[in-house]
């Protein structure tokens, strides 16, 4: 047995554990997925073994063991070295008995066959450990957040893991159907699309019938719902409340069975060691969603008018090349206007393929790409030594398996670019995406200019803004994500771009079926370099 296995469940049996043993055996349960498997299955088997050595032998569940019905990692590792700390559980007879015992166990599984089991256990064990990086929720709403969690837009998606607000609201809208509104100062932990952990805030959960099940957990209960509409308050994290404003919620504790039924009208206090206390509940302590709603519509038509006056005062900038806003296009021809002061003729775009679509906001129009020969083909009939490109786009696949083409110029000729979604990073090993930009140099050899903090958020459904700026008076270029220079970098060659024909959205050749998948709302570029305050300036004016 691997000693760190034999030491955890020494001390599950009550051996004692030093302080730095203790925190070792902590970290690698929590690291660790394969070592949490056999620890949950090795502790199983001892609750099965002290099951059958009472006077009345029964099935302990291993739900009841540990007193939690999953063996995700933060749940496994937190019960687990709890219960350690608290002594863990006594056996009859010694250890090396018990060790025995467990080598019968473990070698033959005669147990489980002579008993049955519990399902509930198996169950439990055969769950999938999530994924720290699984998207669970979409954002809806977020009015002056502040903390960590200020990141987030609506349309964003959330990953599983800790959520942090110091200030303002957050709506979000889980896989599973329920909708969780958030007041900070608050801290959650999404664990999968049917269940969210609250550590402190205020939180006001709608529960459709498809969702029937949503759970949220405080420090000692599981609220369960019912066909629902509850609030947690866990502004006082060691006291927190539960109300129900609508239909019902079980609340369990270690087991599976519910210990206390709340209905509409009713609330429940948590006091001395989890003692729940009967309350009214107050529903005016709680986000209106219905308001929330109103403000949602009302935040989305301001921003839409904001960028139409900006967009109308950057559509007059000498320097454009190409705009295409995709406001003015007359659809039926596939002719996208260019909106660009000195526009040449040829560089308005044609769409091939592709489908119109709802952009950053209602009433905005946009352009979807999901088929190889989706694209836009544009002639500006330029070369030029400096040029700022600007995008805004939503990635529909945002983990490609082989590259994906936003814009490139067509001729293998020096000063050939290409802008693309790359399936791995260079700079992170190969664990992300990035983007790129690839220019052709002059002895006909590709430059790799890559950025990988567009991918680390979330990326999929999220609106972003994307830029390049190849300078070759300074002999830099900088590549930019969300208005934020990400990447600085010496031009290894400053020829000029070669922007004589360009296609938008797919790699150009059947042979080579790179095609983009997603939204684009807005293009730009223009023949001068774009500052980082211009950027900036750019993005909070154009973000949804």
């Amino acid at each position: 047995m691997d000693e760190d296995l034999k030491d955890l469940v020494g001390a599950w049996l009550g051996e004692p554990l030093s302080e730095d043993r203790y925190a070792q055996l902590e970290a690698r349960l929590r690291l660790d997925a394969d070592f949490r498997e056999h620890a949950a299955h090795q502790i199983a088997l001892l609750g099965q073994l002290r099951a059958v050595q009472t006077a009345e032998p029964r099935w302990l569940t291993l739900e009841q063991l540990l007193g939690s019905e999953t063996f995700e990692p933060a749940d496994f590792e937190m019960e687990t070295m709890e219960r350690i700390r608290r002594g863990g559980f006594s056996f009859s007879g010694t250890w090396m008995a018990l060790a025995a015992s467990l080598v019968v166990l473990v070698g033959g599984f005669w147990l489980w066959g002579a008993f049955g089991g519990d399902p509930r256990a198996r169950l439990a064990l055969e769950k999938p450990q999530p994924n720290s990086g699984r998207e669970l929720a979409v954002v809806t709403f977020t009015r002056d957040l502040t903390g960590s969690g200020s990141v987030y837009r609506a349309q964003d998606r959330i990953p599983a893991g800790s959520l942090k607000i110091d200030s303002g609201q957050l709506q979000m809208r889980f896989f599973s159907g329920a909708t969780v509104t958030i007041e900070g100062p608050a801290e959650l932990e999404l664990r999968t699309e049917m269940e969210a952990i609250v550590h402190q805030g205020l939180v006001l959960a709608n529960v459709p019938s498809v969702a029937d099940g949503f759970t949220i957990r405080t420090r000692a209960w599981r609220v369960v719902d019912r066909g629902t509409v509850f609030g947690v308050d866990a502004r006082h994290p060691e006291r927190p409340e539960v109300h129900v404003l609508q239909g019902k919620v079980e609340m369990c504790r270690a087991g599976l069975q519910p210990e206390l039924v709340l209905t509409a009208g009713q609330g429940a206090r948590m006091v001395d060691a989890g003692k729940p206390v009967s309350i009214l509940a107050q529903p005016g302590e709680f986000p209106n969603p219905e308001s929330l709603l109103a403000k949602t519509h009302e935040q989305a038509r301001q921003r839409y008018e904001g960028w139409l006056k900006a967009s109308e005062k950057f559509a007059q900038d000498e320097a454009l090349v190409l705009y295409y806003d995709f406001q003015r296009a007359a659809s039926d021809q596939g002719i996208l206007f260019n909106r660009a002061p000195h526009a040449r003729n040829g560089s308005e775009g044609i769409l091939v393929g592709g489908e119109w679509a709802e952009g950053r906001w209602p009433g905005k129009k946009a352009v979807r790409f999901s088929r190889v020969g989706d694209l836009i083909r544009s002639r500006p009939g330029e070369h030029l030594p400096t040029v700022s490109l600007l995008a805004w786009l939503r990635l529909d696949n945002p983990s490609p398996a082989s590259p994906v083409a936003l814009m490139l110029s067509p001729h293998v000729v020096p000063g050939q670019f290409y802008w693309l979604v790359w399936p791995r990073s260079v700079a992170q090993g190969g664990r992300t995406p990035a983007i790129h930009f690839v220019k052709t140099n002059s002895a006909k050899r590709d430059d790799h200019y890559e950025e990988t903090a567009t991918f680390q958020q979330p990326v999929a459904g999220r609106w972003i803004q994307i830029g390049v700026v190849h300078d070759a008076q300074s002999g830099r270029i900088s590549l930019y994500s969300d208005g934020k220079s990400v990447l600085v970098k010496s031009l290894k060659d400053t020829n000029p771009i070669d922007l004589s024909e360009l296609v938008f959205g797919n790699w150009g050749y059947s042979q080579e079926p790179r095609n983009f998948v997603g939204v684009v709302d807005e293009l730009a570029i223009l023949r001068r370099a774009l500052s980082e305050e211009e950027m900036a300036a750019l993005y909070e004016s154009g973000r949804p």
